[in-house]
């Protein structure tokens, strides 16, 4: 006979103690819905950082030994060596920076436009091009989060600044807020220097070559750090990366109140069935099949947490995803349950039910029967 074969018992404990049963059954559902949330917003930062556009064909230039190139100040002098650089096609110096509008953080990058677009597959989609004096674009999502048109007057940093045109692009790039690079030098009072500088390498030119030469150079090796830009940009999502592992961590972590919650449960059951538990021993079942009993109790209770904990997690996503109410870096978050964070939560609710169950039978269930029967 299996351990498993009695399992009536089990169900009819469970029904006896349903007030208690359910309450475990709440709590399950609680911590899986947390965990499928958590997990799917993890995921959804990851995925908006990677699909930033990055070309094996660009360098990128940032403040020496700086993690974040937003903070960089970069002297303009920088700008004129490259560009008499062989196997330099193009210097786009820009600046790169948050702003607080009403309660958000705003990117603004200021970057001479003609240069910037083609390398950053950027078009526009309603509007026109900057035009010289206090006007912007807007990235299409960004505009559309805050309901922006063309020719509305947005406040940044006590200026007045005109909209003035909507453009398209990948990634975080469609959340920022571009205008002209001397506009941003004046509006963000950056004065004569950068935050950092892409470099497109010529047709033809090795581009590893181009970045060891500049490298190399006394004067860029004194001021800047050369990087190729998949590189660059991958250096610094990994702070995004950390935060994305934290939150698949605190998740998981989250889980383990159900192996509490089983163990807890279990234990209280068993110690207010210690006659029973003699009974069953006295009649022939085995150690092996009395715990099996009580553990099953244990992961019934787990399973059916976890399915609603599921359904309840789905439902969770689905109504952040149509309030659109997570977002990073003012993009908002695509929130989905990936077949695999199921199967995670489901296979780590079912081993820690699993052990904690087991643990907290198998001392009553290995007692023998006489000296039970006394302690009754």
């Amino acid at each position: 006979m299996g351990p498993f074969r009695f399992s009536y018992i089990a169900w009819n404990g469970l029904w006896q103690a349903r007030l208690r049963s359910c309450l475990t059954i709440a709590g399950v559902t609680v911590i899986v819905a947390v965990f499928v949330t958590l997990s799917a917003i993890a995921t959804a930062v990851g995925s908006v950082v990677s699909t930033t556009p990055a070309s094996t064909r660009n360098l990128v230039l940032i403040d020496k030994g700086a993690t974040d190139y937003c903070q960089g100040q970069i002297p303009a002098v920088v700008a004129e060596v490259l560009r008499s650089t062989p196997g330099v096609a193009r210097v786009v110096p820009m600046l790169h920076t948050g702003l607080r509008w009403k309660g958000q953080i705003v990117i603004v990058r200021a970057v001479e436009l003609k240069d910037y677009a083609a390398m950053a597959g950027m078009r526009i989609v309603q509007g026109d091009p900057l035009r010289r004096g206090r006007s912007v674009l807007a990235g299409e999502v960004l505009a559309r989060m805050n309901g922006w048109q063309v020719g509305d007057t947005l406040e940044l940093a006590g200026q007045e600044l005109k909209l003035a045109g909507i453009f398209r692009a990948s990634g975080l790039l469609n959340s920022e807020l571009w205008t002209r690079l001397e506009d941003g030098q004046r509006l963000l009072s950056w004065g004569d220097s950068y935050s950092a500088i892409l470099v497109q390498a010529s047709p033809g030119a090795d581009v590893e070559a181009l970045r060891d030469r500049l490298a190399a150079s006394p004067f860029l090796a004194r001021e800047t750090d050369v990087g190729i830009e998949p590189e660059v940009y991958a250096t610094m999502n990994r702070s995004f990366e950390q935060v994305t592992r934290v939150m698949n961590g605190i998740s998981a972590l989250a889980l383990i109140g159900v192996a509490f919650g089983v163990y807890n449960v279990v234990a209280m059951i068993v110690a207010e069935k210690t006659h029973e538990v003699a009974i069953l021993k006295a009649i022939g079942l085995s150690a092996g099949q009395v715990t099996g009993i009580y553990v099953q109790e244990g992961l019934v209770q787990a399973g059916l947490g976890y399915g609603l904990g599921l359904l309840g997690g789905l439902a969770i996503l689905t109504y952040l995803n149509a309030a659109s109410a997570v977002s990073f870096m003012s993009v908002p978050l695509t929130l989905d349950l990936a077949s695999e964070t199921a199967l995670a939560a489901g296979l780590l609710t079912a081993g820690l039910s699993l052990i904690s169950a087991w643990v907290a039978a198998r001392r009553a269930a290995a007692a023998p029967v006489a000296e039970t029967l006394r302690g009754v």
